[in-house]
């Protein structure tokens, strides 16, 4: 999974001084390449973060809490199955395979579709444009993992694993 160019502009002040110049000055891409050594980087960190965001959802919901010891990474836990509560809204997509780690990284809904209007800042606006989707007409927030929960998928798995004779709460994939 690779961050969007609004997760870079958010999170990295290198990036975002370039997007946050006076208006009527145009931006080259040629500005960006002496940061292109860096996204590498740039990119394991923001997956870091994103995977530290998903482990405290983890082990703060009501499933998990107090039953994760500290030595178990829960992103390696079979049990952990999310739902997402953007998906369940559309009634197209009910249906819905399960959200598993690390695909999920690059779900759709975790970045939020925001109104252009919504912004007045100029800078702010910028980087609305260069967080633009494919359709041309949806801009997205930066990454956030706030559309999921454990809920239905979680305990479908952990009957499985049950069934299996292993601990939901300690079998690894």
């Amino acid at each position: 999974a690779l961050p969007r160019a609004i997760d870079l502009m958010r999170g990295r002040p290198e990036i975002s001084s370039q997007i946050r110049r006076p208006l009527g000055i145009v931006i080259l891409k040629e500005a960006f390449l002496p940061y292109r050594d860096r996204f590498p980087e740039w990119t394991a960190e923001w997956r870091r973060n994103c995977e530290d965001k998903l482990r405290e959802l983890i082990r703060n919901s009501d499933d998990f809490k107090d039953k994760i010891t500290d030595d178990v990474d829960p992103l390696t836990l079979a049990s952990v199955v999310f739902n997402c509560k953007k998906c369940e809204k559309d009634i197209l997509e009910t249906e819905r395979m399960p959200s598993l780690y690390p695909s999920l990284l690059s779900h759709d809904c975790l970045w939020k579709d925001v109104m252009y209007s919504m912004y007045t800042n100029a800078a702010e606006r910028g980087m609305l444009e260069a967080s633009m989707d494919h359709t041309g007409y949806i801009y997205r927030e930066a990454w956030s993992c706030e559309p999921l929960y454990i809920g239905k998928w979680h305990h479908r798995a952990v009957e499985v694993i049950k069934a299996a004779g292993k601990d939901p709460y300690k079998a690894t994939l």
